[in-house]
């Protein structure tokens, strides 16, 4: 909770910095420049009551402590007016109007501190609520794109992906390639080592395909035992060089709960535009590849044959 002491976080604007200087400068004007013939000890005092502007600024904006300086202030500047330039000691009509306006400005001062600190505190309940919704809601986007067994992107994810980067080389010569994998019998691992094993497992080879391939490229979690990887501005060659590595890399054993757990992929790759100049086509001829690779003897590569459009 915010003690209304201890406020005092926000700027006064510039023109309400102005109105504080006019309010201050009305009631000491008027007594210098006008005669006490033209204008009564009571008159004179009771345009000491505008410093309730002041006071009303100063307690909105710097809280207690700042309304308490305005009180002080005004009150001071009274007594230097009275004292010092008029050489007038304050008459007892005086001191008590000035007692009242001290009294008035710490009655006003008091309410208003009291005031901002509720707003204040609603205030900061609504910033709180609305940077956990805005956080939610990030979170929702960010799982309606994710796989939640590997954190890797989800197929959702990859279309949308796939569609922004064909369209960004539609207008250029830039070639584009996929890779369509699936883990040969893997199936076999489920049933002889359980569901939990098989998790594990596909958590491992999320985490070797995510370091086969360069940074800024996409490897995606279609489902089940199926990853596909997207590879902006690479060749045949180079696609071709990164499945290898990708073979290599998935050769040795995963130590998982005690058992030694092998698996192979099935890598197919076809490659924009030479194999289909849209995103359906692509994933067919990438599909249709990793099938001749698995007819290969599995734990292989095969690039789509070409296609013509």
């Amino acid at each position: 909770m915010i003690e209304f002491r201890k406020l005092g976080i926000r700027n006064i604007p510039k023109l309400l910095w102005v109105v504080i200087m006019v309010c201050y400068a009305f009631p000491f004007c008027l007594e210098f420049y006008i005669s006490d013939n033209s204008l009564s000890e009571s008159q004179g005092s009771f345009a000491w009551f505008i410093c309730l502007i002041p006071s009303l600024i100063f307690s909105y904006y710097k809280g207690f402590k700042g309304g308490t300086f305005s009180i002080i202030f005004a009150t001071l500047l009274h007594v230097f007016t009275r004292v010092v330039i008029e050489k007038e000691m304050m008459t007892e009509l005086e001191y008590y109007i000035q007692l009242e306006v001290i009294i008035a400005n710490i009655l006003v001062a008091l309410p208003v501190c009291f005031f901002v600190n509720k707003l204040q505190i609603e205030n900061t309940k609504l910033e709180i609520a609305y940077k956990d919704l805005a956080h939610k809601k990030n979170e929702i986007k960010r799982l309606a794109y994710i796989d939640p067994l590997t954190q890797l992107p989800n197929r959702r994810f990859f279309d949308e992906n796939l569609l922004k980067n064909l369209t960004s080389i539609s207008t250029s010569d830039e070639t584009l390639s996929i890779l369509f994998i699936d883990l040969d019998s893997f199936k076999e691992i489920n049933d002889t080592f359980g569901h939990d094993v098989g998790d594990l497992v596909l958590q491992q080879v999320a985490f070797i395909l995510t370091s086969c391939v360069p940074e800024n490229d996409c490897v995606v979690r279609l489902a089940g035992d199926e990853f596909i990887i997207t590879l902006p501005l690479l060749d045949k060659e180079k696609a071709v060089k990164i499945a290898s590595t990708i073979l290599h890399e998935l050769k040795r054993s995963f130590d998982i709960k005690d058992h030694q757990v092998m698996v192979t992929p099935s890598i197919g790759i076809a490659v924009y535009p030479e194999h289909g100049l849209d995103a359906a086509s692509l994933i067919k001829h990438a599909d249709k590849a990793m099938y001749q690779a698995k007819k290969a003897g599995k734990n292989n590569y095969a690039v789509c044959e070409t296609v013509s459009q």
